[in-house]
């Protein structure tokens, strides 16, 4: 072999070959040197225009944050508005003014749909939304705005935060005083369409487009212009990293994509980009760059060629040389054992691209012979699944994925395929099969079903197999409710435990027979109301959706974990009602031992004084004291009777005015029931 390859380097025409390769590599070195010299005139020559992008883009987001910090501004600090979001006591007239200002401003904006303000001291959001009322955050119709007044402390200040409102994408800004007495805050609901357009100062044909720091477009004139950012991004990423504020990005060498010139705006954080075409920047340039690519296109030809030479040139006598030593018997003797193995690994490899390319790209490998069936297992082993598959099927194309192996069986025909599920019941392999599919576009969607089925298989703990049939089964519409929810927090707010879990097991029954998506979307709403009310108790949130549906294996654990939760909250809620009835009756002992020795003093003038029903006010009073409020009140006036009769020796008659009776006999009445004796019995007794 050492003679064979010296013989080979010593061909004259191997020599020959060689030379003219290493001159064209030479040439074109130096050729691409040439290259970056230019380009790197360009680049000093793109930076002065770098500058005047930068000082308009600077010019435009000035603007545009000083019209909205100008509004937010003169909304906040209004006389009504100010009363609106910190009055404790608001009334009617104040509330109806406050509202009617916040129309007003709403109607004389031409940018404005819609300004929200939230009182902390009444926990109330007010709107000008003619469509909806104001409301408590928890009955108010816009859950994200919810969010955003209650917690204003979590989101940037007086920056856009992109939303959708009734079906109309707009801008909100959010407003409030870090350290305000009272927490207040005020959100204004830009219009997209008119944020976009004049704010952001965007017009078409400039070759502009925002984008926020992971490349998702905000805004952008040119769909064209989209796909080019898209395509520019991982080299975009890179250079806002090393220059977050301002910069440019020139193409790779030998590139024909565009130049990005880019700014920050603030405090928003997204990026304003400006695209210009390389040949408009240097044509000369580009026309060098054309050059090198042609030539570079020729250099890898002759490169090719040559290759295909040195294979012809030194692969064949080592062929020749293997097969001579395997007609002497110098081969090892496992060597077809590995030959078999290595070709079964390759087989596998093969199978995993043409299944990856079928799910990705929607693109059938060629050998595959319709009707055909796609089969999910959680059989790990693709070789003990293919022995398995054997009696049905021949050579199915097996790779295995996350969730175990995918096959893809050709020539499945209904009979095949009943078959196949008996197999795989018999054997007990858990697995989900597809229909019978005659196009690849059935094949694609079948796929994605049965990948949706193996994620429900918690919801069938008893079927080892489950089939495509079984989605046809599933809710097309959820049988979910918000409204399910929110009983079942008013319900565990009242501490019912009971009814909390029947709201569970409704809510559960409801979305049982739902769609992947929809059930756990059911179950991550829910999750978020039970942590909400967790925080609302003043216990740090625990309830994850994430953590119970990751790998969730049966329905039973779900159980387990919702009723766990359900505990916990109610016992909070148990806690925080007693702590809120104590003090209650707290200010109702207050209230009597202050007034006990008025006449008209009653429950109903405290009920007054809380500004509570009377009613309700007794009976929260009885569920914590024992005894009404009245009966409270006459057993302090006859204590405070007591204590006049022992240490006085006014007569009974003026002792009973002092402590709230101006009917004597009412008074001895209600003495003796409660002491046993009568005033006369009650002084002797003691003086005795």
């Amino acid at each position: 072999m050492e003679q064979a390859f010296k013989k080979f380097t010593g061909d004259r025409r191997v020599q020959q070959w060689a030379a003219i390769l290493l001159l064209v590599l030479v040439f074109l070195c130096f050729f691409l040197f040439l290259y970056a010299q230019f380009r790197q005139a360009t680049i000093q020559a793109l930076s002065e225009v770098s500058r005047d992008f930068v000082d308009w883009v600077n010019t435009v987001s000035d603007a545009a944050g000083e019209n909205i910090r100008t509004s937010a501004m003169q909304m906040f600090y209004t006389s009504s508005v100010r009363t609106l979001r910190t009055d404790r006591n608001l009334s009617v007239s104040s509330r109806t003014v406050g509202l009617r200002d916040l129309g007003t401003f709403v109607s004389s904006s031409d940018f404005l749909d819609s300004v929200m303000v939230y009182n902390g001291a009444m926990n109330m959001i007010f709107t000008s939304e003619g469509n909806y009322p104001s409301a408590p955050p928890e009955q108010f119709h816009d859950s994200d705005a919810v969010q955003l007044l209650t917690h204003p402390e979590q989101y940037p200040y007086l920056s856009p935060i992109q939303r959708t409102v009734g079906g109309r994408r707009c801008y909100s800004f959010l407003f409030f005083e870090a350290n305000g007495d009272t927490p207040s805050a005020l959100l204004l609901n830009v219009n997209g369409n008119w944020y976009e357009t004049h704010l952001l100062g965007i017009s078409a044909g400039q070759g502009h487009i925002i984008a926020n720091s992971s490349g998702e477009p905000i805004v952008s004139t040119d769909e064209n212009l989209l796909a080019q950012l898209q395509a520019s991004w991982p080299a975009l990423k890179e250079q806002l990293i090393a220059q977050p504020d301002s910069g440019q990005l020139l193409p790779p060498l030998l590139s024909s994509q565009p130049c990005w010139m880019y700014y920050r705006l603030t405090p928003s954080g997204w990026y304003y980009f400006k695209c210009l075409d390389f040949n408009d920047i240097s044509p000369a340039l580009a026309r060098v760059r054309d050059v090198l690519l042609l030539s570079f296109g020729l250099a890898g030809s002759l490169i090719v060629a040559v290759l295909i030479y040195l294979a012809v040139r030194v692969y064949l006598p080592f062929l020749h040389i293997r097969r001579a030593l395997q007609q002497a018997g110098e081969i090892p003797e496992d060597l077809p054992g590995q030959v078999s193995e290595l070709m079964a690994s390759q087989r596998r490899q093969e199978d995993a691209r043409v299944l990856q390319r079928l799910r990705d790209e929607g693109k059938l490998p060629p050998d595959t012979v319709l009707p055909a069936v796609i089969l999910l297992c959680e059989e790990r082993d693709p070789s003990r699944l293919q022995s398995l598959l054997e009696p049905v099927c021949s050579e199915p194309r097996i790779a295995s994925d996350e969730g175990g192996t995918v096959c893809l069986i050709s020539s499945c025909t209904k009979e095949n395929r009943f078959r196949l599920l008996a197999l795989l019941r018999q054997e007990n392999i858990p697995a989900c099969a597809g229909f019978s599919c005659f196009t690849v576009e059935e094949l694609c969607h079948s796929q994605a079903e049965l990948e949706e089925l193996r994620r429900m298989r918690f919801l069938y703990p008893n079927q080892p197999v489950l089939e495509q049939e079984q989605l046809a089964l599933c809710n097309s519409v959820s049988g979910f409710q918000a409204k399910m929810a929110v009983s079942l927090v008013g319900a565990l707010r009242s501490a019912q435990l009971e009814t909390a879990r029947n709201e569970w097991e409704s809510i559960l029954k409801a979305i049982q027979k739902d769609r992947y998506a929809d059930f756990c979307f059911a179950i991550r709403y829910l999750c978020r109301q039970l942590a909400g009310l967790q925080k609302e108790l003043g216990a740090s949130p625990t309830v994850s959706a994430d953590s119970i549906l990751d790998g969730l294996r049966s329905l039973e654990t779900l159980t387990s974990y919702i009723d766990d939760q359900l505990c916990s909250i109610a016992q909070l809620a148990t806690a925080r009602q007693k702590e809120r009835l104590a003090r209650l009756c707290n200010r109702v002992w207050e209230q009597i031992r202050a007034h006990y020795a008025e006449e008209a003093f009653s429950a109903q003038q405290i009920a007054a004084t809380f500004d509570v029903n009377a009613a309700y006010l007794n009976r929260q009073f009885r569920q914590s004291a024992g005894i009404s409020i009245s009966d409270a009140l006459h057993q302090i006036r006859i204590e405070q009777a007591c204590r006049l009769l022992r240490q006085t020796g006014e007569p009974a008659e003026l002792i009973a005015q002092k402590v709230g009776y101006s009917n004597i006999k009412y008074f001895f009445v209600i003495f003796k029931k409660l002491t046993g004796s009568t005033p006369r019995q009650y002084r002797e007794a003691a003086e005795s």
